[in-house]
């Protein structure tokens, strides 16, 4: 089993994935908390890999959009979990 920082909830977000300021993906949650999150995605995503990571709310396609830093923890078949960084 994997070590997580905090508990996470089964949430499904549509999010933008980029790396080093360009989009390269887009891609769906799973689950996420606090400190991470699983990202759906065909995107190949390397271990310790930097990203950012832009979260788009359900039926606010044109509102307001959280992006984070994270980097890539786990990889899979069907995307990655990320550890989101500390933004401050």
């Amino acid at each position: 089993m994997e070590h997580r920082y905090g508990n996470r909830a089964e949430r499904s977000y549509f999010v933008l994935i980029f790396h080093e300021g360009e989009a390269v993906a887009i891609g769906k949650t799973k689950n996420i908390g606090k400190y991470g999150a699983f990202v759906r995605s065909e995107y190949a995503a390397r271990l310790r890999q930097p990203l950012e990571i832009q979260f788009i709310p359900k039926g606010q396609i044109f509102s307001r959009r959280y992006r984070v830093k994270a980097t890539v923890v786990r990889q899979s078949i069907d995307g990655f979990g990320v550890e989101i960084r500390n933004n401050a």
